[in-house]
């Protein structure tokens, strides 16, 4: 899990305030984080003084292991950066730059990192592969009782 803590200004007042920024999530390193994604809290700036609430543009690792979910949301203006297309490979996968050996000891489904733009997005993928987990988890219990 990575998080900065930053001095943010206000978009509608200008008054500053400090916020956690954060860049990844492992939630079996902190399960509270989980809900807050699913809460839509993660990364909301909102001003102490006027009470706007805006989101924060920074990307964001999703990293559940014991669901086997992985996803990279990113803020949609991150593609209008010069740089931003060479992390994907031709298939639109992201490249992550890990050493060939150490790949070959990592399970599968991390080299299939889903990618979101919007965060309402990164939730509705949490939650749609949090229920298929659930489903197949059922009927791997069915066909184990016959």
């Amino acid at each position: 899990m990575t998080k900065t803590t930053m001095l943010l200004a206000c978009p509608e007042c200008g008054a500053e305030s400090p916020y956690d920024v954060w860049q990844s999530i492992n939630t079996a390193e902190d399960p509270q984080a989980r809900e807050e994604v699913l809460q839509g809290k993660i990364n909301l700036f909102e001003c102490p003084k006027c009470g706007t609430r805006s989101m924060i543009p920074s990307s964001l690792l999703y990293h559940d292991p014991d669901r086997r979910i992985i996803a990279q949301y990113y803020p949609a203006e991150s593609m209008k950066e010069s740089n931003f297309f060479d992390q994907f490979d031709p298939e639109g996968r992201i490249t992550l730059p890990i050493p060939e050996k150490q790949r070959e000891n990592m399970p599968e489904y991390l080299n299939n990192i889903h990618v979101t733009f919007t965060m309402q997005e990164l939730i509705l993928y949490i939650r749609f592969r949090e229920e298929l987990f659930i489903k197949q988890r059922q009927k791997r219990v069915k066909e184990s009782e016959r």
